[in-house]
Order: C-alpha cells, then structure tokens, then sequence
C-alpha cells in the first residue's frame, strides 16, 4: 500500500473514532516523499462539505503530516486510550546473558507514540494499526 493510501485510512479511522466530528467530503494530501521518510514540509489538508450535497468546500485545517499524527488529540482518536498489556526488555537487568522481560499496563496511546518516535518510516507503523 502506498504511503497516500495509508495516511488517507489511518485519517479515515481516527475520523471515524472521534477525531473530526464533521462529516468530510474530500481529503486532500499534498506530499514530498523523500527515501521512504515523510519529510517536515509534508501538508495535510481536509475539507468539509458547505452545505449538504453542494459542490463548495471549506478546509476544516491543514497540518504538517508529523504535527497531525504526533498530536495527541490525533492519536487518541486512532489507538484509544485503553490500557493495554504490553512486555518489553528491561534495559536495567542485572544479567548480561539474558534479556529480563518486563511487563505492564499502559495507555494505548501513550505507548503507540513512545513507539513511534523510535520508527525510522512512522507511516509503516501507522499502518501496523489498521
């Protein structure tokens, strides 16, 4: 799936979960993809119906594409804010020869852009929650 196909069904979903109450009629992308990474100047534009069944349009905002999906009003909406279970290793183990797991609750969100910040292509692990 292309990176214009995943960003227009991760904005469907968080749309759908609260995100934008409007109803939409387009959405717009305006993207320079550069290696596989959205670079900074990525815009983000949605629009709105003015008037039911009309042709005219209204932009509801328009948001860098980093500045939309690292927002937490934006991740709320598409992970939830449901504590989830989650097992990691622990980087303060006291044994050298094997990784300790640790293990706890957290909130959806939270830990979905802690994770994030780590990926090197964010789209693709936008796309992992689909």
């Amino acid at each position: 799936m292309t990176k214009e196909k995943i960003l227009k069904k991760v904005i469907e979903k968080a749309i759908k979960n609260g995100y934008i109450k409007e109803k939409l009629l387009k959405t717009h992308y305006q993207l320079n993809l550069k290696n596989k990474q959205v670079v900074v100047g990525n815009r983000v534009q949605l629009w709105q119906a003015d008037k039911p069944h009309g042709s005219e349009t209204t932009k509801i905002f328009e948001k860098n594409i980093l500045e939309l999906i690292f927002s937490n009003d934006f991740a709320k909406a598409f992970w939830g804010e449901q504590s989830i279970y989650v097992e990691d290793i622990n980087p303060h183990s006291l044994s050298n020869d094997e990784d300790t797991f640790v293990g706890g609750e957290v909130i959806s969100y939270q830990y979905h852009l802690q994770q994030m910040v780590l990926e090197e292509d964010r789209i693709k692990y936008l796309e992992k929650s689909l």
